[in-house]
């Protein structure tokens, strides 16, 4: 670190350039991570709240993953596996609310042989997290695009260009206006309740329904011989939804009372969606049409809005609002991700130089600049 990049703590306001955790020190707090964050407390719990719901966007997802379930498994493994896969979750998530309300902090700080086995295992997943998150938003846009142009064709190139236009975006809000995230998640979380009404009564009300016989209907198109496997498979459609739900522990430097506001807003949070992920997931079995027809679409959830509104343009103007969260979601995603690599430099995971918070916006532009580099370099395994 340069000497341009130190602070003068002698001779500003410590308080406000030192982001204590929780509300003021911790004995056990160490000393040199104390010196090393300059990060502002933006988050309040509501806003954490929000950025939390905006993060896993779980109704949102369960239609634009339900792919791999339907393929793999179909129906019945689609819906009994939810319940597996949250059940499990929700156990991981008071666990790690617990541990969040001793030593909220960004990441790890024991330099023990394990811990930098998991640290690492930890950051290459939440880049590649990142990755397919934008992926995930791409394929609905572009199911979007198909469906308005039927002439166009989805992935390659075109694929790539949208991610790198979403990132691009949301990496230059986390550098240069971070200040307006905590407020951005909260109007996107209020959003994301009136879409959600919005989608469940437009689906009740103008789709044709299928019986009660679709719970119970199997499906594998994969290949796989024994049923038990491909179930197992098409649970990824599930685990995808609630990945990385400990992503909102990052942002805990960046959060005012963190100690409770973090735990707080990971485990409701996650409790809140499984209640509207179930709700959806039951409303798209009853109004979806049939199973080939969902595979075979260019996206399994402008597929299923298009049958139940049999309107394109109502259809678009449905996507259009989902499309807005999944920015939100791409925003949460970049800004826990790089804060998880800001601290995993901080811990001498990678090299100290990534450790650094920007001394004019307050935030890891280095640490930024990684992450997304890497995304960038993942987006293009989508060009011939």
């Amino acid at each position: 670190m340069g000497a341009d990049d130190q602070y003068d703590l002698k001779s500003m306001n410590v308080s406000d350039q030192v982001s204590q955790p929780r509300d003021g020190p911790i004995d056990n707090f160490p000393t040199e991570l104390e010196k090393q964050t300059r990060t502002r407390r933006l988050f309040s719990t509501a806003q954490l709240f929000a950025f939390s719901i905006m993060y896993l966007m779980t109704w949102g997802s369960v239609g634009s993953n339900m792919y791999f379930a339907l393929f793999n498994g179909g129906p019945t493994a689609w819906f009994f596996g939810y319940f597996i896969v949250v059940s499990g979750v929700l156990a991981q998530a008071a666990s790690f609310a617990e541990m969040a309300s001793i030593l909220p902090v960004a990441g790890a700080h024991i330099k023990r042989f394990l811990t930098w086995l998991q640290g690492w295992s930890t950051w290459t997943a939440y880049v590649a997290i990142t990755g397919s998150i934008l992926n995930a938003n791409a394929v609905i846009f572009e199911g979007l695009i198909a469906m308005n142009y039927p002439s166009y064709e989805p992935g390659g190139w075109r694929t790539t260009l949208q991610i790198l236009a979403n990132l691009a975006f949301c990496v230059f809000i986390n550098m240069f206006a971070f200040r307006v995230v905590p407020w951005f998640e909260m109007l996107a979380g209020i959003l994301n309740v009136c879409l959600f009404v919005i989608y469940i009564v437009v689906l009740w009300v103008m789709s044709p329904r299928n019986s009660a016989d679709i719970f119970w209907q199997t499906n594998v198109s994969s290949g796989y011989k024994d049923y038990f496997i491909a179930a197992n498979v098409g649970s990824l459609s599930h685990i995808f939804l609630f990945i990385a739900f400990e992503g909102v522990i990052h942002m805990s430097e960046e959060t005012r009372n963190a100690h409770r506001a973090v735990p707080c807003a990971m485990f409701w949070s996650m409790f809140t969606n499984f209640w509207i992920g179930l709700v959806m997931l039951v409303t798209l079995m009853i109004c979806m049409p049939d199973v080939e027809t969902v595979l075979n679409g260019p996206s399994p959830f402008v597929t299923v809005l298009l049958h139940a509104t049999r309107s394109t343009k109502a259809a678009t103007a449905m996507v259009a609002g989902l499309m807005v969260m999944a920015i939100s979601c791409n925003m949460s995603s970049i800004s826990s991700t790089s804060r998880l690599t800001w601290a995993w430099a901080r811990d001498g995971g990678l090299p100290k130089w990534f450790g650094h918070v920007d001394g004019k916006h307050r935030v890891p532009l280095r640490a930024l600049a990684l992450t997304s580099i890497i995304t960038i370099a993942l987006s293009l395994l989508f060009s011939p």
